[in-house]
């Protein structure tokens, strides 16, 4: 049964993911507008000349950024979640997926110069699919975590990004387009499915069902009901008479 709060914190997050597909969209129509800018150019040129003491570690959390990643963790939330978590994750995949895929066909733009490639790609370079990917991960896995912790998956989001930029097969707004794309697919799998919510105390396990009903009680000091006379029924027993 669904609470006030979770249905709040639901519209909140359609809110937010129908916010940022707009951004989203907004940035899309400027890129396919103006092109590649020649800041662009220098930073993924910087980018590609930082020390493989940080460049490699860094590819190696880029690989959180790939379809294998988002199986990995939909069967770790199935783990120890039930089957809205695993469920959460395959649809914020799947709408990024598929929504960069569309960018990349409607916007067409191109990617760095392929002289400067540090890993084997294909396709346009707007947006990001590695960094669509990571931004939709975070949001599920930040849903399910204690709110301290919620900033290290988008941290980890941001370094798949940075990675992107490093092996030179995207420029800086591609990565920012698949960062928007990724947010706004996980928060809509966030609002669609409500991954960290927890069965209720006497539940019974399964969507769909309703709690078990607790005993009455009242309000005011939490004390059993009144045992008062049912006009219909039998008196109320009472205690026997101590002897004098």
């Amino acid at each position: 049964m669904t609470g006030p709060r979770n249905a709040l914190s639901g519209v909140r997050a359609g809110a937010a993911a129908a916010g940022v597909a707009v951004a989203g969209l907004v940035l899309s129509v400027v890129v396919a507008a103006s092109g590649v800018g020649r800041w662009e150019v220098t930073v993924v040129e910087d980018a590609r000349g930082v020390t493989d003491v940080v460049g490699w570690p860094a590819r190696a959390i880029m690989q959180l950024g790939t379809t294998s990643a988002a199986l990995a963790v939909a069967v770790a939330a199935a783990l120890v979640r039930r089957w809205r978590a695993p469920a959460a994750v395959a649809l914020a995949w799947a709408l990024a997926w598929v929504v960069t895929r569309w960018a990349k066909a409607a916007v067409e733009r191109p990617r760095p110069d392929r002289d400067l490639w540090r890993d084997e790609t294909g396709g346009y370079g707007y947006p990001s699919g590695h960094t669509s990917v990571a931004f939709a991960l975070a949001t599920i896995v930040a849903a399910l975590l204690p709110r301290r912790w919620r900033w290290t998956p988008f941290a980890a989001a941001v370094i798949v990004g940075l990675a992107r930029m490093h092996v030179a097969v995207h420029y800086p707004m591609d990565v920012v387009g698949g960062a928007l794309i990724g947010l706004a697919a996980g928060l809509t799998a966030v609002a669609v499915l409500d991954p960290a919510r927890r069965v209720a105390h006497g539940q019974t396990r399964g969507p769909g069902r309703d709690p078990a009903p607790h005993p009455a009680r009242n309000s005011a000091n939490d004390e059993p009901p009144d045992p008062s006379p049912d006009p219909a029924g039998d008196p109320p027993l009472r205690r026997p008479d101590r002897a004098p």
